[in-house]
């Protein structure tokens, strides 16, 4: 069971930043890049320049909408800048973060209820359109690129207007500007929408997900909370210096740019918008040579940790990390190990729709050999709980919990009446270490050959994907009599001869095989090269978009099975 200290009586962000901005000018709120190049450096941005901007953004905000912002309305989409312009000073991927939420949520405030949609960069023009008329979106605010993807949702939507955001440097920099009233307290706008992200859509189009401000309660209880003699992940989270590897659209990256400062103590290090999408090993391991020494801990998605480990220099250069904090899917075991001999191998758990999962920080104890056991507080007010599903596998269920309603975000989303959420992630309870849980795939990625043989496509990709030349791969078969195995090579290896890549990487096969079910084994002649004009394709955190990346490749795949006579 969980036990709750008391927590915190809450305030709102504009308030707190205010207070700060006012009493602890020169307190840091974040460590952000000098220019747009890596090679400058990061200085420190306080609380009196974050307020300053905060101010500065809601008085252009209500210059601008003044006369056309209405009750009820869905004001502001926020698109981040993206442009080529050299700004004066520097130009952190944090213009969507607190500059514009927290002078969205002060603009008007006493009107109505402002919010801000946050919308995923990469996302198609159909998944824009959707999230603009799912929320009934009134204004696009966006910059340099960002832009034209406004212009073309306008054409199909004549009523909205564009707005250019002017530059963060002339928001940040600058004499004192008067502060934007803002008097709500905290018990009349605690249920007052903040900023809306979405999910991921790798199932279909993005769904909008409302967080209210009342979401900081629960950063406030988790950290408080002790269950089993220890915090949960997430709080061990507070009071650190880290590097922010998450965009600020994704509520990750929200978190940590935002959140997580005020209420948690975090001091993030932000990233040059110059900075590529996504991110690359080598520009990861130019930060780890170039932030400040005394920045012990980084937030890393694990495809991101699973091309560092590959190259010995990049681990060399996370050496002085104390914490390598990732979320947003399993970590590969063999790049785990090679992180925890050097530090701790803390997973964050948590969804858009869902909100953080109760994962206990990591057991020193079992830094090395067990990271990849996780404890769970099951007792939880989130509602997470272990299900039996299959053999000696549990699914992960959310149940919905009498008296946490503002808390338990997921069934704001789901048809009224509703009692669980199925997660769809399995989990193996340990042998010996009862209450400590391995992750062992998803529920749909699971494939069933024609013999009804089933197996965990997942587990068979970690293996393959230890090998150096090999960037993803996507196991498959269902209703067929074997499996087959989709590869993606790294960039270097795109011109080689199919016959020798294979053979150079076929000793990874060959480990699997034999770890594997005989009816999987893997053959040679079910190989298939993804080429690079159809990389594998892959959500905002690096998962694979499974059926999306299949269907790519469905006509090759096809004619394999017909070429060795292994259709069923």
């Amino acid at each position: 069971m969980g036990s709750m200290a008391p927590s915190p009586t809450p305030d709102l962000l504009p308030h707190i930043i205010a207070s700060r901005a006012a009493s602890t000018p020169s307190r840091v709120f974040a460590i952000t890049p000098r220019s747009r190049s890596l090679d400058d450096g990061f200085a420190e941005t306080t609380y009196a320049e974050v307020g300053r901007a905060i101010d500065r953004f809601a008085w252009w905000l209500d210059e601008n909408l003044g006369g056309k912002a209405e009750k009820d309305a869905f004001p502001t989409v926020i698109e981040k800048r993206k442009d080529d312009t050299e700004p004066s000073h520097w130009q952190p991927k944090v213009y969507s973060g607190w500059t514009v939420v927290v002078s969205i949520s002060k603009t008007f405030a006493d009107q109505f209820s402002p919010q801000v949609l946050i919308p995923l960069t990469q996302n198609s023009f159909e998944a824009h359109l959707n999230l603009v008329e799912k929320t009934d979106a009134n204004t696009l605010i966006g910059a340099g690129e960002g832009l034209a993807i406004w212009e073309k949702v306008k054409e199909h939507k004549p009523d909205v207007e564009i707005l250019v955001m002017p530059e963060l440097d002339e928001l940040l920099r600058g004499e004192p500007v008067e502060p934007y009233p803002f008097t709500k307290t905290w018990e009349e706008a605690r249920l007052d929408p903040i900023h809306v992200n979405h999910t991921s859509g790798t199932t279909g189009l993005p769904k909008p997900i409302t967080n209210a401000n009342v979401w900081a309660i629960s950063l406030l209880r988790d950290c408080a909370l002790i269950s089993q003699g220890r915090q949960l992940a997430l709080a061990s989270l507070a009071r650190r210096k880290i590097l922010a590897f998450m965009p600020p659209e994704w509520i990750v990256g929200l978190l940590l740019q935002l959140h997580m400062p005020v209420y948690m103590d975090l001091i993030p290090v932000l990233l040059p918008i110059t900075a590529p999408r996504p991110l690359t090993a080598d520009y990861v391991d130019r930060v780890h040579q170039l932030a400040p020494r005394d920045v012990d801990s980084g937030f890393y998605v694990p495809d991101l940790l699973k091309q560092l480990v590959k190259t010995p220099s990049h681990v060399a250069h996370m050496q002085h990390l104390s914490t390598i904090f990732f979320g947003g899917a399993a970590l590969d075991k063999s790049a785990g190990d090679a992180l925890a001999a050097f530090a701790v191998v803390q997973p964050v758990m948590g969804a858009t729709e869902i909100g953080a999962m109760p994962l206990l920080a990591t057991d020193p104890a079992d830094r090395c050999e067990d990271w990849d056991w996780y404890g769970f507080d099951l007792a939880h007010y989130s509602g997470v709980r272990m299900r039996p599903y299959a053999d000696d596998l549990h699914e992960m269920v959310i149940e919905r919990v009498p008296g946490e309603r503002e808390v338990q975000i997921i069934f704001n989303v789901l048809p009224p009446g509703e009692q669980e959420y199925h997660t769809k992630d399995l989990f193996r309870e340990h042998a010996a270490k009862k209450g400590r849980w391995k992750f062992a795939g998803r529920t749909d990625d699971f494939v069933k050959l024609a013999s009804m043989t089933k197996f965990s496509a997942g587990h068979v990709e970690v293996l393959l994907d230890r090998h150096p030349l090999v960037r993803d791969t996507v196991v498959g078969g269902d209703g067929r009599k074997e499996p087959f195995v989709l590869v993606q090579l790294q960039e270097s290896e795109g011109q080689r001869a199919r016959e020798e890549v294979l053979a150079d990487i076929w000793p990874v096969f060959e480990e699997a095989n034999a770890l594997i079910a005989e009816e999987i084994r893997l053959r040679k002649e079910m190989v298939l090269f993804a080429t690079p004009d159809r990389p594998f394709r892959k959500a905002g955190k690096g998962t694979i978009n499974r059926r999306a990346t299949v269907a790519d490749y469905e006509d090759e795949i096809r004619c394999m099975y017909e070429r060795v006579g292994s259709e069923a």
